[in-house]
């Protein structure tokens, strides 16, 4: 999937966050985040998850822009362990029991993407 930001811009009342951020995103490809508090990678990691709205620019997902059905199918698992009290693999199976998946497609989409993160010591 091919995550496509063009002149994004993003404030908080007259505080501006980034002004005009465009940047491609490409599946398969790893891309860090750097910069001090409050320059805003978690603002930018919410925008890209649709759980912020509040923004000016565009944002693709294949072509396609970021609209309320398609942000409905995306879910952002914040790093912070702890967050929800459970185990890595619930952690990751939590938003598919949301959405009341099948207890079989959960376990599958769970452990692939356990696979996938190379993280099955930490499940």
């Amino acid at each position: 999937m091919e995550v496509r930001l063009e002149q994004v811009s993003k404030c908080y009342g007259k505080k501006q966050i980034f002004t005009d951020l465009s940047e491609i995103f490409v599946s398969g490809q790893i891309t860090g985040l750097v910069g001090d508090n409050g320059a805003g990678k978690s603002t930018l990691l919410r925008l890209i998850a649709g759980l912020d709205l509040d923004y000016s620019g565009h944002i693709y997902y294949d072509g396609q822009p970021l609209t309320k059905p398609l942000y409905q199918q995306m879910t952002m698992v914040f790093q912070t362990p702890y967050l929800l009290k459970r185990s890595v693999y619930e952690n990751i199976a939590y938003p598919l029991k949301l959405r009341h998946r099948p207890a079989v497609e959960i376990k599958e989409k769970t452990q692939a993407m356990i696979a996938r993160l190379g993280i099955e010591k930490l499940a």
